[in-house]
């Protein structure tokens, strides 16, 4: 199919062909890189926060640290994040039916290692 050579996309390609509402489509101006400020390439900028602002429901905490996933042992599940003000140190829950944890691959790590109960092993 490719002639027997190799083909390799050195970095991720995820730009729209077609405009979007609220996004053009790509301008071929070399932009990627920058986040694209036509909102073609797919970023937290230009596709899932305007997204969310769109619901009515977006609230931003800058300076938030999350410290722990909170965990309910009886259903076995996340139930949400603890998190700290990083000006105030003032702690807060946040509880949700879905967590989504993208701390990278690091400190996911780092934070579900620590949000373990004590007591379990597993």
């Amino acid at each position: 199919m490719y002639g027997g050579r190799r083909r390799i996309i050195n970095a991720r390609v995820a730009n729209i062909t077609e405009p979007l509402p609220g996004r053009l489509n790509c301008q071929f101006r070399n932009a990627c890189w920058l986040g694209c400020p036509f909102g073609a390439y797919f970023s937290t900028q230009s596709s899932t926060l305007p997204a969310a602002r769109a619901t009515g429901r977006l609230v931003l905490r800058p300076w938030s640290i999350v410290t722990e996933v909170l965990y309910d042992r009886d259903r076995q599940r996340a139930t949400g994040v603890q998190v700290m003000d990083a000006l105030t140190e003032q702690v807060t829950e946040y509880s949700a039916p879905v967590i989504f944890l993208c701390a990278s691959t690091l400190n996911s790590t780092w934070l579900l290692m620590r949000s373990k109960p004590s007591g379990d092993i597993t």
